[in-house]
């Protein structure tokens, strides 16, 4: 696509999109963690529950920042990253703790490959799609980074994406060779587990 503000508007969606892939990241290794601890409690019969609450997600916290230092939610001004390191010197306003960085330059990948992405392609359909996958890879990423882990609820969904669009022909690979590569990746994964 040749129009600079149709860029420019996929570049906002992308710090936007970034700001709420952030707060994903952010809120569901904290869910993983809450139910593992559950079902140990369970299997242990140890009379000592989490509340329920804790091992759900939380989708209006998506939508109301929170400092990372004091939990405390911040005003609905500094819903990004970019006007909170922007207005109030990247500080909390209730604990005056540095926020950290990370979340700014979430928000500015995003912002920038959702840019190039769009302006690199003209097909709606292939635009949809590697936005979609870009979101999941960086959501992903900031999980592996902060937690060494990759949890199954991102991991499975693209492995079988990969695999569905490979059979329908929607992917430059073959099955026969996207199979190869299921089976390799995995093979890589599991043997340094065992």
């Amino acid at each position: 696509m040749d129009n600079a503000f149709v860029i420019l508007g996929f570049g906002l969606f992308g710090l936007v999109s970034g700001n709420v892939i952030t707060r994903i990241a952010h809120q569901i290794p904290a869910i993983l963690f809450a139910r593992w601890q559950q079902q140990y409690f369970q299997i242990t019969n140890n009379t000592l529950l989490l509340p329920i609450e804790s091992a759900k997600f939380s989708l209006p916290l998506l939508f109301r920042p929170l400092c990372p230092n004091c939990s405390q939610p911040l005003s609905k001004r500094w819903l990004s990253s970019m006007t909170c390191w922007l207005c109030i010197k990247n500080r909390c306003p209730c604990c005056y703790k540095t926020i950290c960085c990370r979340y700014l330059l979430t928000e500015l990948i995003c912002g920038l490959m959702f840019m190039v992405i769009v302006a690199s392609n003209t097909d709606p359909v292939r635009i949809t799609i590697l936005l979609s996958v870009t979101l999941w890879l960086v959501t992903t990423s900031l999980i592996d980074i902060s937690h060494q882990l990759l949890p199954d609820v991102f991991t499975l969904p693209l492995i079988w994406s990969g695999l569905i669009f490979a059979l329908f022909g929607l992917s430059p690979l073959s099955l026969s060779e996207s199979v190869t590569g299921t089976l390799i990746g995995y093979i890589f994964l599991w043997i340094p587990g065992t």
